[in-house]
């Protein structure tokens, strides 16, 4: 998540990128593949400096996780970033590798699931599996905890 005093919300880290195998752009969060010699934290910090122009902090105990179990052992690690634009550290911008196609958004954290399917609707971006899932279940705990319409996640408000 990225924070500035000078909005009411964090925002999400996102990237559009093309992906060859959907044959278009998707909206999805930072990832990439760790490289000889790193670790996956560090490639987390890799990844987000280059597709997102951003300087984090990871936060403790990274997450493993499988794709699609019932087809494929493809699997990969969850690092969650906070990003402190009020912090005093530079950020330098993205820079992609020359092979990507890459554009940063840093979405607001208000009414997720809504601007991704605005995304999608208005750009005809796909989007990745993961940050849909984690947009519901952030807008489903919002209203939980009282912070919006309990039935707003659900397209129903």
């Amino acid at each position: 998540m990225v924070y500035s005093k000078a909005w009411p919300v964090p925002r999400l880290a996102t990237v559009v990128n093309f992906r060859p195998a959907v044959g278009g752009p998707v909206l999805e969060l930072p990832a990439g593949l760790v490289d000889e010699g790193e670790s996956p934290v560090e490639a987390a910090e890799r990844e987000l400096r280059e597709e997102v122009g951003l300087i984090g902090t990871p936060a403790p105990a990274p997450l493993p996780f499988v794709y699609d179990p019932g087809i494929t052992n493809e699997s990969g690690i969850m690092v969650r970033m906070r990003v402190d634009l009020d912090g005093g550290v530079a950020h330098p911008g993205a820079t992609p590798e020359a092979t990507e196609l890459v554009m940063p958004i840093l979405l607001p954290m208000e009414h997720l699931s809504a601007q991704l399917q605005a995304y999608h609707r208005e750009f005809g971006v796909a989007l990745d599996s993961r940050l849909l899932a984690f947009a519901h279940g952030w807008d489903m705990a919002r209203a939980l905890a009282g912070l919006t319409d309990a039935a707003a996640p659900f397209g129903l408000s």
